[in-house]
């Protein structure tokens, strides 16, 4: 996080600028964590959250030359989050999305999207569990992330 933050952060928010970036910082800690977002969309293929208003209809064809369809809704998506590792496990994350989900609820989104990211030494996925997300797909160790998402 350090490296990114005073080394390549300056270039990547000049480079793509639909990002929004945040930091956080603590009394007397300097910079406990970071995050980056950007606009999205979710697409209930399902009809499971038929109960929101302004989905929008959205479809596509496959590979395979079939058809599918849904409802597409507005999301924030969690490009980047990050706690420095010498903090973790002591709530700061769970603050941060929670500044998040706040937001996404002011700038009408009905949802929060993130890749889960996992490897052999760290894994996302329980954090992400543990503050509401689901799984949009089948869960595979061949992958470095896992496509989630959260009703906010």
């Amino acid at each position: 996080m350090d490296e990114f933050i005073h080394g390549s952060l300056d270039t990547f928010l000049k480079n793509d600028p639909r990002y929004n970036f945040y930091v956080a910082v603590e009394d007397g800690l300097g910079v406990v964590g970071m995050f980056v977002t950007s606009a999205g969309i979710f697409v209930d293929h399902d009809g499971e959250f038929e109960d929101l208003p302004f989905g929008k209809p959205w479809g596509y064809m496959d590979e395979d030359l079939e058809m599918h369809s849904g409802t597409m809704y507005p999301t924030i998506e969690i490009d980047y989050l990050a706690v420095r590792k010498d903090l973790r496990e002591r709530g700061y994350g769970t603050e941060i999305l929670t500044e998040i989900t706040e937001a996404a609820r002011r700038k009408g989104c009905y949802f929060l999207t993130v890749d889960a990211y996992h490897d052999r030494e760290y894994s996302a996925i329980p954090f992400y569990e543990k503050l509401g997300f689901f799984a949009l797909q089948e869960f595979s160790e061949e992958h470095e992330t896992l496509r989630m998402a959260k009703r906010v």
